[in-house]
């Protein structure tokens, strides 16, 4: 994710936010949304929920 952390470090140096920035942004909001889903799914799978 350190690319990601580096556009956003330039993005806050310049006063207009970057719309390719913006979607990086939200792409890796989904990517850990879908993440933390599996993961949540893998704990009810291991405790047999």
């Amino acid at each position: 994710n350190r690319f990601f952390l580096e556009l956003h470090k330039k993005d806050k140096s310049s006063k207009k936010p970057s719309i390719i920035i913006q979607i990086a942004s939200a792409v890796n909001n989904e990517h850990q949304l879908k993440a933390s889903k599996i993961e949540f799914h893998r704990m009810k799978f291991r405790e047999g929920i």
